[in-house]
């Protein structure tokens, strides 16, 4: 039962740090057209 547990955790985190991860990725990309809109 422990071994369940501790996988669905280590499932979440990895789902959170996923989730992270594309929300930094997204927030690049929108600085990056805004740099070059302003170079544009």
């Amino acid at each position: 039962m422990k071994d369940a547990v501790v996988f669905l955790f280590r499932n979440e985190s990895a789902i959170h740090l996923d989730n992270l991860l594309q929300a930094i990725n997204t927030i690049f990309a929108l600085k990056n057209s805004l740099m070059a809109a302003n170079t544009a």
